[in-house]
C-alpha cells in the first residue's frame, strides 16, 4: 500500500482538517482503501470448511490489518484536529494583530 507510514497520514488530516475549516463544503473523507469483506478476504486464502491452519493464519493477518488500518485512522484524526487547531490559532492571531494595530492607532 502507497502511503502506509503513519506521517503520510497525519498530513493527509491535517490538509483536510485545514480544508474543512476553511471551506465549510469540505467534508472529511477516508484516505484508506476499502477493507474487503470477509468472504473476499477468506477466498483469497482460499480457506475451506475443514481446513483450521488456513483460517488461524487467515485471522491473524485480518487482525493484523484492522491494527494496521487502526493506528492509520487514528494519525488521520489527529491530523484533522491538528490541522484544525492550526486554523483556530491562525484566526485567534490575525484578530489579536489587529486588536493590537487598533490600538496603536488609537492615541
Amino acid at each position: 500500500m502507497t502511503g502506509d507510514r503513519l506521517p503520510v497520514f497525519f498530513l493527509k488530516g491535517v490538509g483536510q482538517g485545514l480544508a474543512t475549516a476553511l471551506f465549510r463544503k469540505e467534508t472529511l473523507t477516508d484516505p484508506l482503501e476499502p477493507m474487503p469483506t470477509v468472504p473476499e478476504w477468506l477466498a483469497s486464502y482460499g480457506v475451506t470448511p475443514g481446513d483450521t491452519s488456513a483460517f488461524d493464519r487467515c485471522e491473524t493477518d485480518w487482525y493484523a490489518l484492522l491494527d494496521r488500518r487502526k493506528r492509520q485512522t487514528d494519525a488521520f484524526l489527529a491530523g484533522a484536529f491538528a490541522g484544525t487547531c492550526v486554523y483556530v490559532a491562525l484566526c485567534l492571531g490575525s484578530l489579536a494583530f489587529v486588536g493590537w494595530l487598533v490600538w496603536r492607532l488609537i492615541p
